[in-house]
């Protein structure tokens, strides 16, 4: 697809942009407070024509006025919302999934993130699954951590647990963890920040201090050193995110 990145742009229209909130979460290190611009559905939708027509990141964001980091991520959350996001790698990411069938055998899963194509449900295994978004037909529209408190609740268990999100997986590992018998998977989107050479999350997370140490392999060992009975299978590495398959137990 042509990238238009030398052709003029047109700025979007003032009133497609939202309100500023000023949070003390904006707030940077040396006390300035930039705030922070609130998405309409007039600028995803302006923005979303552009990628369409194939124009590159850095144009967008000077279109809407915005830093290019907040407008790649908002772009990829529509996209995975509309379901195009990753696309070139759901075969890959499919086919790793198959091998971890043919290796664990599951009878049941717990599908946290399952998105509009439903891998497991389709696969014929015994699933339950779940997507925030409501316009998808899961078998819950649920925070991924209500649902998992809820089951955990149940005394229900799963031969694999899939979270699978947009954003960071930290906080859903340890109810993954305790729900799952068999295998663990978890995909890392915190690794698209390693591009824009921003520590802070990971830093307080999975302790990375440096960008040596910012790799699936690191966060993978430091899942494991956490939980002792899990094994790393294999790791899938794709732009801006990795897939790790842990088997659970002896």
């Amino acid at each position: 697809r042509l990238k238009r990145g030398d052709s003029m742009l047109e700025k979007m229209p003032d009133e497609y942009k939202g309100k500023m909130i000023y949070s003390p979460a904006y707030t940077r290190s040396d006390g300035t407070n930039k705030g922070s611009r609130v998405w309409t559905k007039d600028e995803e939708d302006w923005v979303m024509n552009l990628v369409d027509e194939g124009y590159s990141l850095p144009k967008i964001a000077e279109s809407v006025d915005r830093e290019r980091h907040s407008v790649s991520m908002k772009v990829k959350r529509l996209k995975k919302k509309r379901g195009d996001y990753n696309q070139k790698h759901i075969q890959e990411k499919y086919n790793s999934n198959d091998e971890f069938i043919n290796l664990i055998k599951p009878k049941t899963v717990l599908d946290c993130f399952c998105g509009i194509n439903r891998y497991w449900k389709n696969k014929g295994i015994k699933t339950i699954d779940n997507d925030i978004n409501d316009k998808i037909n899961a078998d819950y529209n649920m925070d991924a951590n209500e649902l998992m408190d809820k089951l955990l609740t149940n005394g229900d268990k799963f031969d694999i647990v899939d979270i699978d999100p947009f954003g960071s997986a930290f906080d859903f590992i340890d109810n993954a963890y305790n729900l799952s018998t068999k295998g663990l998977i978890i995909t890392l989107c915190e690794m698209g920040n390693k591009r824009w050479k921003r520590l802070d999350y990971v830093s307080k997370t999975y302790g990375i201090d440096n960008l040596d140490d910012y790799t699936s392999t690191t966060m993978a060992n430091w899942i494991m050193n956490k939980y002792s009975d899990l094994k790393l299978f294999k790791v899938d590495d794709f732009q801006n995110i990795s897939r790790l398959y842990f088997v659970k137990g002896d």
